[in-house]
C-alpha cells in the first residue's frame, strides 16, 4: 500500500512539472485562451445574437468513425460543414476521469477522479456553472457517470435527465431536474435526442442562448443496438486490426495480464467473435448518426444553425481487437484518440481540417470563450479550439497522457508528440516507443531499436 502511494505521488509531482513545461512548448501564445469572440458578447437590443452551444458527447466512440465499414452521413456532414480535428485525444481514457476533466477543464491530478468509482465530484466549477452565470440556459440529457446520489441534477443544469452508473440501452430509468423518476421506453439514444429537440425549441422560443449536452450511451457495451439496426451490418466485411494477432509475450506485463482476462472483456476470444462485436458496435453508432441529423433539422428549422457551435466528441475511444484486446485506458491510439468535429458557420469555414493536438480539457475554455464568459482562463490548462480551427492560435506540440488506475495502481503514462509516442509502465517497469508517422497502427515497438536510442533517451528524460 505504501509503495503504491509513493508511486502515485511521484507520478503526480512529475506530471505537474511536465505539464508546466508543455504549456510553454508550443509556438503559440501559451495555455491561455485568446480574448472572447465578439459574437458571444451580445444579446441586447441592436447587438449580435449570443451563440448557443450543443455538445454531442458519445461514450467509447472511436476516432476513426468516418473510416468505418459503414457510412454515417450526418456525422460526415457535421465534419465537412466545419472543422475536423484529426489529432483529438483525451488526457485519461476512462468514463469517469475523462468526463470530470471535460466538465472542469482540469486533469486527473486536479479532479482527483482516477477511476470509475470516485467517492465524490471534484470541488471545481464546471462549464455548466460558468454558463449559468453567463445567462445561458443549460441542460444535460443522457449518461452522466459521475457521482450524483439518487441521480439528482448536478449544480449548473437548469434541465436534466440523467441516471447513476453506466445505464442501459433500453427502458432506462431517468431522474429529471425536479427529482422525479421515470422510465424512458425504448432505445435510450432515441429518447435523448428527442428530448434535446424539445429543449432547443423551448430555449429558442424563450429567446435564451443555451448550452446543451446530449450524452448517449452509444456505442458503449452491451452491444445491443436499436431493433431497427440490429443485424443490419451482418453482411458487411470486417477487417480486424493489424495488431490483432500480436503475440502475448511481445506485450508489456500489465497488458499480458489484461489480455488474459477474457471473462471481464479485456481479452478477445476468437476472430469471429471480434468481428461480430465490431458489427454491433457500429450498429450502435447508427442511432447517433440519426440523432445528429435530427438536431441539424431542428437547428435549421429554428434559424439557429449559423449562430450555434455544435461539437461531437467522446469520453474515450475503444480498442476493437488492437493488441488482441477490447480495452480502453491503455495508451494506444484506439483508446486515447477520439473524434472531434465542430461546426459554427458564423466563425469556422466549412471543410477545415487541422492536425494540431486537441484535448478533452480544451472544451471548457473553448465553450467559455464562445459564451464570452468572464472566466480566468489562465487557471485552466486548455486551449481555445475555435482559435486553433481558424488559425488564430498554434497547437501544443506534445501532451501527457495519464492512464486511469488499473487495480488501484497509477500504472501508465505517455508522452505523445506529432511523430513519437513514448509509453512508460511503472507497475511493473516496461516501456514502448512508436513512430506514429511511419507506423500509425502501433505494430512495431521501437524501444529496443538501437537506431532510435537518441529519441528514446530524449523522451525518457522528458517523462515525469
Amino acid at each position: 500500500m505504501i509503495r503504491s502511494l509513493l508511486v502515485f505521488a511521484v507520478f503526480s509531482l512529475g506530471a505537474a512539472s511536465f505539464l508546466a513545461a508543455c504549456s510553454d512548448s508550443s509556438s503559440g501564445s501559451g495555455a491561455e485562451a485568446p480574448p472572447p469572440v465578439q459574437a458571444g458578447k451580445g444579446g441586447g437590443p441592436g447587438e449580435p445574437k449570443r451563440p448557443s452551444i450543443v455538445v454531442v458527447y458519445c461514450d467509447d466512440l472511436r476516432y476513426d468513425v468516418l473510416d468505418a465499414p459503414v457510412e454515417f452521413p450526418a456525422l460526415a456532414k457535421l465534419a465537412a460543414d466545419g472543422v475536423r480535428f484529426e489529432r483529438s485525444y483525451v488526457t485519461t481514457s476512462r468514463c469517469c476521469p475523462s468526463r470530470a476533466s471535460m466538465l472542469t477543464g482540469r486533469r486527473i491530478g486536479e479532479t482527483g477522479v482516477r477511476n470509475n468509482h470516485p467517492p465524490a465530484m471534484p470541488d471545481l466549477e464546471t462549464i455548466a456553472e460558468v454558463a449559468q452565470k453567463s445567462g445561458y440556459r443549460t441542460a444535460w440529457f443522457g449518461k452522466w457517470h459521475l457521482p450524483n446520489p439518487g441521480a439528482k441534477a448536478p449544480a449548473g443544469f437548469d434541465e436534466w435527465a440523467g441516471y447513476e452508473g453506466p445505464g442501459d440501452h433500453f427502458d432506462q430509468r431517468f431522474t429529471d431536474q425536479d427529482g422525479q423518476s421515470f422510465v424512458a421506453e425504448g432505445h435510450q439514444a432515441d429518447w435523448i435526442f428527442d428530448r434535446a429537440e424539445t429543449f432547443i425549441r423551448d430555449a429558442n422560443a424563450a429567446g435564451q442562448p443555451f448550452l446543451l449536452f446530449v450524452a448517449p450511451k452509444n456505442p458503449h457495451i452491451p452491444m445491443t443496438p436499436a431493433p431497427r439496426h440490429a443485424g443490419s451490418l451482418d453482411e458487411v466485411p470486417i477487417e480486424l486490426p493489424k495488431t490483432f494477432q500480436t503475440e502475448r509475450a511481445a506485450l508489456p506485463r500489465l497488458e499480458q495480464d489484461l489480455r488474459d482476462r477474457r471473462s471481464d472483456r479485456q481479452g478477445v476470444e476468437t476472430e469471429d467473435g471480434m468481428k461480430r462485436e465490431t458489427r454491433r458496435y457500429w450498429e450502435l453508432v447508427l442511432a447517433v448518426d440519426e440523432g445528429v441529423a435530427k438536431l441539424d433539422r431542428v437547428l435549421a428549422g429554428e434559424g439557429l444553425m449559423a449562430s450555434t457551435l455544435m461539437l461531437l466528441t467522446s469520453d474515450n475511444g475503444q480498442m476493437l481487437g488492437e493488441q488482441g484486446m477490447v480495452q480502453k485506458g491503455l495508451a494506444y491510439e484506439a483508446s486515447i484518440r477520439v473524434p472531434l468535429f465542430g461546426r459554427w458557420p458564423d466563425r469556422i469555414p466549412a471543410g477545415t481540417t487541422t492536425d494540431g493536438f486537441a484535448l478533452n480539457i480544451d472544451l471548457f475554455p473553448t465553450i467559455a470563450n464562445v459564451m464570452g464568459a468572464k472566466e480566468p482562463m489562465g487557471a485552466a490548462p486548455g486551449r481555445d479550439l475555435v482559435a486553433l480551427a481558424t488559425g488564430e492560435a498554434a497547437s501544443r506540440d506534445r501532451f501527457l497522457y495519464e492512464a486511469p488506475n488499473f487495480g488501484g495502481r497509477a500504472s501508465i503514462m505517455a508522452v505523445v508528440e506529432q511523430r513519437w509516442k513514448y509509453i512508460r509502465y511503472t507497475t511493473p517497469n516496461d516501456e514502448r516507443l512508436f513512430d506514429l508517422r511511419a507506423d500509425p497502427t502501433e505494430s512495431v515497438d521501437e524501444a529496443k531499436n538501437p537506431d532510435r536510442r537518441a529519441v528514446l533517451e530524449r523522451l525518457r528524460s522528458e517523462m515525469p
